[in-house]
């Protein structure tokens, strides 16, 4: 079981949801990157920049281990 669930907010209020938390790492990394990309990713990392500046990384290992989270370069 992984500790990332990504949902689509829908108009009427529902959340369809896109990757469910019974998805390991390695599982998710290849919704996003197929499985046919030449040399295997070793990871994906989404990046936010918010309105006040700060950057969120989120990284998802191409592994069994948990999605991460950095706020400004330091893990939370």
């Amino acid at each position: 079981m992984g500790n990332l669930t990504i949902h689509a907010g829908l108009v009427n209020g529902d959340l369809m949801p896109i990757i469910n938390d019974d998805k390991t790492s390695s599982e998710i990394v290849e919704a996003f990157t197929g499985d046919d990309t030449g040399a295997p990713p070793r990871s994906v990392t989404i990046t936010v920049i918010t309105d006040s500046g700060k950057k969120v990384e989120i990284y998802i290992p191409n592994s069994n281990a948990n999605t991460s989270v950095m706020v400004d370069g330091k893990s939370i």
